[in-house]
């Protein structure tokens, strides 16, 4: 289609004395596939008559871009040029000789064929979604891609291409096309809108759709589909909830000893906007927060001395036991008005080895006179309390010995079995 100088040519000859050709008639088959012929137009014999169009329907679809050329004593051909091939000269053409002889009139005939093609092109304009602006995760979201896919018929393809991936994924076989109505008839436009359903994902954050247009008159610049000739979209922008922050320490223990330098606690979390990549606080932003235990739902500002908070990271310096306690991490992003929040609590357990308390162990011996008493403590404080305990039973012991001089030996028995009561 759009060819220039296309020749239809229609040789005859003188086969045999006494043949006298009268005219040539230059005919089309309309409509096709009926086997009806009209008559485009009427050559005659050198010497003869100029050609002329006949007044048909099919003439009338042609005369303006063609021109008739008569034979000639040197060119027994009767010529049609057409000036610019249109998709309506598709169709089968017929070459009818009359002539007259000592025999009386006849005629003889040959018909061609005459194929016209259009190679299709480029989408008019990248796909355009239904939704303006960023996108939102797990949307379904619609694309659409118009084209003239050519003559014949080509097919609209889309490809999504996802950051750090190589190749691209084929997405055609979810999409809808729909033929467009042809404005003009005569010209091979052959005009698809192709629909594409989208399920929004977040790993499609700052990937790219592209609609190309596949036709068996085309080539590849690279030999690979996805290249032919395509229109595609911007970076495409998701936007998805933050998710639960993780947390990781370091070093990564239960208990830490006040002699460490430091405790390193860094916060990460996957969200768009991502509060770790924006100083805008309307849009994305981190929180740290501290807490006195678990089961504790009142949190505070961390407001601990040597403690240097930034986004990622909480850092314990100079560590003493009063720096125990709940941290927590919270994250928080807003897009289309609405805002969504997420956090993640990590205990850490500060402690110091030089007063740690243990479970105290008591070992007692009371012999069989009771002359000996003796008791192991472990731990200072307990000792200490322990062992005052010990001097004041003594103590009272002597005492009422000293006012009672004549007492009773169960009721001394007793007493001392009360004392080792009281020490265990």
């Amino acid at each position: 289609v759009g060819h220039p100088n296309v020749e239809i040519g229609c040789t005859y000859s003188n086969a045999a004395p006494g043949i006298d050709v009268r005219t040539i008639e230059l005919q089309k088959e309309w409509p096709r596939g009926n086997g009806v012929f009209q008559t485009i137009a009427i050559f005659f014999p050198p010497g003869g008559n100029e050609p002329s169009f006949s007044p048909s329907f099919v003439a009338n679809q042609i005369k303006d871009r063609s021109t008739l050329i008569q034979p000639t004593n040197d060119s027994m051909t009767a010529k049609l040029l057409i000036d610019d091939i249109q998709c309506e000269d598709h169709g089968t053409y017929k070459c009818s000789v009359q002539y007259h002889s000592n025999s009386g009139s006849g005629s003889v005939a040959k018909t061609v064929i005459m194929k016209t093609v259009a190679t299709a092109e480029a989408p008019y304009a990248a796909p355009v979604s239904s939704v303006s602006g960023g996108l939102v995760e797990n949307e379904i979201m619609e694309f659409t891609c118009k084209a003239d896919v050519g003559k014949p018929a080509g097919k609209i393809h889309w490809w999504l291409y996802r950051i750090n991936k190589t190749m691209p994924i084929d997405l055609t076989n979810n999409a809808i096309e729909t033929p467009v109505p042809l404005v003009n008839p005569g010209i091979c436009d052959s005009n698809v809108v192709s629909t594409l359903p989208f399920h929004v994902n977040k790993d499609d954050n700052y990937a790219k759709i592209r609609c190309s247009v596949d036709q068996e008159l085309l080539t590849s610049p690279t030999g690979k589909p996805q290249d032919m000739p395509y229109k595609e979209t911007d970076i495409i922008t998701v936007f998805y909830p933050v998710r639960r922050p993780e947390i990781t320490k370091n070093p990564d223990k239960v208990e830490y000893d006040i002699d460490i330098p430091s405790i390193s606690i860094k916060c990460t979390t996957i969200g768009n906007p991502n509060p770790f990549n924006t100083n805008d606080d309307e849009k994305a932003k981190v929180t740290w927060y501290y807490k006195k235990s678990m089961d504790s739902q009142e949190i505070f500002a961390i407001r601990i001395p040597h403690v240097q908070v930034t986004k990622r990271e909480l850092k314990l310096q100079q560590l003493t036991v009063s720096q125990s306690g709940i941290y927590v991490c919270e994250v928080q992003n807003s897009f289309k008005g609405d805002n969504y929040i997420q956090r993640t609590e990590v205990p850490i357990r500060i402690v110091n080895p030089n007063h740690k308390l243990t479970a105290p162990s008591v070992v007692e011996d009371l012999d069989d006179d009771d002359t000996n008493l003796a008791a192991s403590i472990v731990g200072d404080s307990v000792i200490v309390a322990l062992l005052l305990g010990i001097f004041f039973l003594v103590y009272k012991q002597a005492a009422s010995t000293e006012d009672h001089m004549y007492v009773d030996a169960d009721e001394v028995t007793n007493k001392r079995n009360a004392a080792k009561q009281n020490i265990v």
